[in-house]
């Protein structure tokens, strides 16, 4: 690498460790997680196996904003959930140290294989040095993206946050379609059927969903599919059809195709979900139009001049997409993060 290669990244890095702080969600002030395991709806016992519904293409965003479409309102630190009373909501490791909140009938085994889709090498005290300083050496350009975009969702704060796969999926399932306040305020109504289950808790648990009928859930702010997609979610957690080692060890592909199947979440909504929620390294979309555009702009691509066709914008083909973010394995995640905003 050449030495003004090396400022350069020396300098996005330095401006990244002082980010970190950025990478904390607020600590919720919530101190009890509890759920009760219960007979499911049989009602909704078939959403499971009904027809697999593919999510839109998404409208054009900011990474904040697809980071809150997939996220719960809060979320709660490690220090403070090991100081919570006993819970039947299990925290697991991951490979990349991210603590998921599995709920009781999902399995309680710790996981913690390495992730065959990413670097077994990196770690959260390095991830983001590892990840930044290859894609500099691969092309300079990305020192000056870097430092104005760093990645919070890779700093030691951003891995150790707790996730909720199955309130984060549902979240993800809420905001389809609907403006950012719209989805936030359909949330709220959401959690708040469960306020009398939930005694201080965040989200629901997939078993108290599917004691929700269509109608119910429906006043939330729901329309009938949505509510139809939320139950499919829920039963795919208590069939076990998701599982703790599917979202800890699967591999991207592995974990993908079984969000896919699940109605109402397309291959967008699950590429996501990998990033934001499981804080997979090596995720790339070809789904989203600020990533097409963010590509093109990199490219040396005058994205002012392009034409609308056949009702898309056509920045850049897929295949040239993939053909260009291929040499950045196995960091494409952090591509896709500074392509949005850059």
């Amino acid at each position: 690498m050449a030495p003004t290669t090396r400022r350069a990244a020396a300098g996005a890095l330095t401006h990244l460790k002082a980010s970190k702080s950025r990478g904390v969600t607020k600590k919720s002030s919530t101190s009890k997680l509890h759920t009760t395991t219960a007979s499911t709806n049989a009602s909704n016992a078939g959403l499971a196996n009904a027809s697999t519904s593919r999510s839109p293409m998404p409208r054009s965003i900011s990474t904040e904003d697809i980071r809150s479409d997939f996220a719960i309102p809060q979320t709660i630190p490690i220090s403070e959930l090991e100081t919570l009373p006993a819970s039947s909501r299990k925290i697991v490791p991951t490979a990349t140290t991210v603590p998921l909140l599995i709920s009781n009938d999902a399995t309680t085994a710790t996981i913690a294989e390495p992730i065959a889709s990413s670097s077994a090498t990196a770690s959260t005290d390095n991830i983001l040095s590892k990840a930044l300083s290859h894609l500099i050496q691969i092309d300079p350009r990305f020192a000056p993206l870097i430092e104005k975009h760093p990645c919070p969702l890779f700093t030691p704060g951003g891995l150790a946050e707790v996730q909720d796969p199955f309130a984060s999926l549902c979240s993800g399932v809420i905001s389809q379609q609907v403006s950012g306040a719209a989805a936030k305020s359909i949330k709220a109504k959401f959690i708040a059927l469960f306020t009398d289950e939930l005694h201080g808790g965040l989200f629901p648990s997939p078993e108290m969903v599917l004691r929700k009928d269509i109608p119910t859930l429906r006043t939330a702010g729901l329309s009938e599919r949505k509510a139809e997609y939320v139950l499919a979610v829920a039963q795919a957690f208590v069939s076990k059809q998701i599982t703790a080692e599917l979202l800890a060890a699967g591999t991207d592909s592995e974990v993908t195709s079984a969000l896919t199947a699940i109605r109402g979440i397309g291959q967008w909504s699950a590429e996501m979900f990998l990033m934001f929620c499981l804080r997979r390294w090596d995720v790339f979309s070809t789904g989203d139009l600020g990533i097409a555009r963010g590509m093109a702009a990199f490219a040396g691509m005058d994205v002012a001049k392009l034409k609308k066709g056949k009702g898309k914008w056509k920045y850049m083909p897929e295949k040239e997409m993939k053909e260009m973010a291929e040499r950045y394995r196995p960091y494409r995640s952090f591509v896709l993060l500074v392509y949005v905003e850059g």
